[in-house]
């Protein structure tokens, strides 16, 4: 069987949303904790503005950290409890305050209460139906596409069959990719949060495309275990540079056997 597959993850390959994830965030976190941050709602045009903030800067900071909406939650509260250390990391940029971070995020996502990420869950997501319904113009200028990748993609459209991963909801990741003119993707081909992490996902393409692990191949724009873990299933991994991950994490990644994909350049890598 000759036919390939490609699983590409949306955010940080196909679409830079940072700026729209946090808007919503920070509303979602308002709505459950008045005196946080901004005291108030942000609007989609004060980001502009907002963006050298240590909140925001924080928060554009621990991208790589998030792999579901409540995570975001975890960020926040992250910075909340800590804006001196933020601010210092921010200067230094030192890996060992990072890892302090990183291990505070860890235990923040074990001692959280179900409870209380599942609130933000559905905080998350009732703001950005709001945001997107109120002003749709507004709320696109929040993100925008990553054209030189999905020139890319385009051209790899020819060989594989593609499908896009994300954490977002089916509805928001498909508006966009109209938008963003990206019609070599069938609809039934977006598998959005309700389809579970990207190990779901993989399992998902396998099953519905029958075909054996070694003709998946995965971009993905974050360094996780999880990358690993698909790897040893045989599943073609790859890293994209550019996208949400830590400056460190291409040399984690190849030291876990994951090829590293240039932004913009990487149909030569694939086929």
């Amino acid at each position: 069987m000759n036919k390939k597959i490609l699983a590409v993850s949306f955010e940080g390959v196909i679409n830079h949303g940072v700026y729209e994830c946090c808007v919503v965030s920070l509303n979602a976190y308002h709505r459950i904790s008045k005196e946080s941050f901004f005291r108030r709602h942000m609007k989609p045009k004060e980001i502009e503005l907002m963006k050298n903030t240590l909140v925001v800067r924080g928060f554009v900071l621990f991208r790589p950290l998030v792999s579901r909406a409540e995570d975001y939650f975890l960020v926040l509260k992250m910075i909340e409890g800590d804006v001196d250390g933020i601010y210092e990391l921010l200067v230094s940029e030192s890996r060992d305050k990072f890892e302090t971070f990183l291990r505070r995020f860890e235990i923040l996502k074990r001692e959280t209460p179900e409870n209380i990420l599942r609130n933000f869950h559905e905080n998350f997501y009732r703001e950005r139906r709001r945001l997107r319904e109120r002003n749709p113009e507004a709320w696109l200028t929040l993100q925008k596409p990553i054209e030189e990748n999905i020139n890319e993609l385009r051209k790899l459209s020819k060989k594989f069959v593609i499908y896009v991963t994300t954490n977002k909801d089916k509805e928001t990741c498909l508006l966009l990719l109209r938008r963003y003119g990206v019609d070599f993707v069938k609809e039934t081909n977006v598998l959005p949060k309700e389809d579970g992490d990207v190990k779901d996902k993989i399992g998902l393409i396998l099953k519905r495309e029958n075909v054996t692990p070694e003709k998946i191949f995965l971009i993905d724009d974050i360094f996780h275990r999880d990358l690993a873990e698909i790897k040893n299933r045989g599943v073609n991994v790859f890293l994209i540079r550019g996208g949400y991950s830590f400056p460190w994490d291409v040399e984690r990644a190849e030291a876990n056997g994951i090829g590293i994909l240039e932004r913009g350049n990487f149909v030569n890598g694939l086929i």
